[in-house]
């Protein structure tokens, strides 16, 4: 759609910019035919009114032949025909227009004055046509630039969200990390600790079932429900099967600080065994201090 019709404001604007045009065209009405003041002043506004959306068909003529793509001989050609003819029909609109108003008695003689300012009107003709094209040229490019800034954008959110799903990957294993490097430490100093945490940490593995929800693409707080199931095997009796609903939430941006909360429910043997409430904080120290990135 053309861009000042799409705008109520912006078409407002460009036919207050008719007004002036309206006033010089009057003038030389009078000066080049001897027109009188009052038939200039009606004939001038009914011409310029037309003519006005007239010249606004030009924009579809830039945009069929842009300016930077289109060779300079076709193009001046083609604007020079679109203008002569744009102004003829102008012409014959101001002859249809002197034809009616003469039939009243003050523009009786408006016919003949207007078919001796024929050169004006088409020279003037001419020229507006030709000045509206300019315009038009200036809101295609404007309208490229804009389109051009958009896709732009659009192509650095996608490189941002690109790079946020790259780091995203890289800070989902970071539980998996963090547990593998206490279990390095543990290995040469405490290796029977060492070796029961890989243990905790295959059952965890094995036996957890959950989903995260994350803020700003995976890179701020995250949000696990989860349902943990435990199995113990006492030395003298049947095996005790437990599930662990709970919530994990990382409390920093940075998701070094996990605070977990869920209640132990016992699945058999209840006789002597209650649901517990269960809750515990994780902090890697070495990715930062306690109170850092929470904001």
């Amino acid at each position: 759609m053309h861009p000042l019709l799409a705008r109520p404001a912006s078409l407002a604007v460009y036919l207050i910019a008719w007004i002036p045009l309206t006033a010089i065209l009057g003038a030389l009405l009078v000066l080049s035919s001897g027109m009188s003041a009052l038939e200039a002043a009606v004939v001038s506004p009914l011409l310029t009114g037309v003519y006005a959306f007239v010249c606004l068909s030009s924009w579809y003529l830039c945009i069929a032949f842009p300016i930077r793509t289109s060779r300079l001989f076709p193009l001046a050609v083609t604007l020079a025909v679109a203008s002569i003819v744009a102004a003829a029909l102008w012409v014959l609109w101001g002859a249809t227009l002197g034809g009616v108003l003469a039939l009243a008695p003050p523009f009786a003689a408006l016919p003949e004055s207007l078919r001796r300012a024929t050169p004006v009107v088409l020279l003037v003709g001419i020229l507006l046509y030709l000045l509206a094209v300019a315009l038009h040229y200036l809101l295609a490019a404007a309208r490229d630039a804009k389109e051009r800034e958009e896709r732009e954008a659009e192509l650095k959110s996608l490189a941002r969200d690109a790079e946020l799903s790259a780091l995203k990957e890289r800070l989902n294993p970071h539980f998996l990390f963090n547990a593998l490097n206490s279990i390095a430490s543990l290995a040469a100093t405490r290796p029977d600790e060492a070796r029961r945490m890989c243990a905790l940490l295959s059952d965890f593995l094995r036996t957890t079932l959950g989903y995260s929800f994350a803020q700003d693409q995976g890179v701020g707080r995250v949000w696990s429900p989860m349902a943990e199931v435990i199995v113990a095997k006492p030395k003298d009796g049947d095996a005790e099967w437990d599930v662990v609903p709970q919530m994990q939430v990382t409390l920093s941006k940075l998701q070094h600080i996990l605070l977990s909360v869920g209640v132990r429910v016992p699945v058999n043997e209840r006789q002597d065994r209650k649901p517990q409430v269960l809750t515990y904080v994780v902090w890697d120290w070495f990715d930062g201090g306690l109170f850092q990135f929470w904001k």
